[in-house]
């Protein structure tokens, strides 16, 4: 089934034109990890995940790799609470720094379009009918038909995405 979702999420990848902005954004319920001693996936993977690669990691870095995609979240230095996307029902709510805080929400550009990241991190406390954080990528885009050559900061709000698939 995972193997389904990856080879159908390729194919919709590669259908779109090379002029197009490529963003997936989601819930993989992976843990990618980090990119320090990572030569492989060191362009596609940043210094700030989260933990070990798991198997699902495994598919969603090779996902990314042969759709040159980016994991934003993993490339911004920011504070544990705003690298980790879901929290452990389990975790005491006063532990800071437990273990049970995770990095399983993605955000992937396409790598080789030139996309100015801004930022990208997780928002905790905001009411939704998730135990998942907010994820948000902020981003330059020069849309493909527009006459305007200023470029003007998108912000792309991802909240509880869940794919059918799994």
């Amino acid at each position: 089934m995972r193997e389904d979702f990856y080879t159908k999420l390729i194919d919709l990848v590669r259908t779109h034109k090379s002029k197009h902005t490529t963003i997936v954004a989601g819930d993989f319920n992976t843990k990618a990890g980090f990119s320090r001693d990572d030569k492989v996936y060191h362009n596609i993977i940043g210094g700030y995940g989260k933990g070990q690669t798991n198997e699902n990691g495994k598919h969603l870095l090779q996902f990314a790799k042969m759709s040159n995609l980016r994991l934003t979240i993993t490339f911004f230095n920011h504070k544990s609470s705003h690298r980790t996307t879901w929290e452990s029902p389990a975790t005491p709510t006063n532990n800071q720094k437990n273990k049970y805080r995770n990095q399983i929400d993605y955000i992937l550009v396409k790598e080789h379009k030139g996309i100015p990241y801004i930022d990208s991190r997780s928002y905790g406390g905001m009411q939704t009918p998730s135990d998942h954080k907010v994820v948000i990528l902020t981003c330059y885009i020069k849309w493909p038909y527009t006459k305007s050559s200023k470029k003007k900061p998108t912000t792309i709000n991802i909240a509880n995405l869940r794919n059918d698939f799994m």
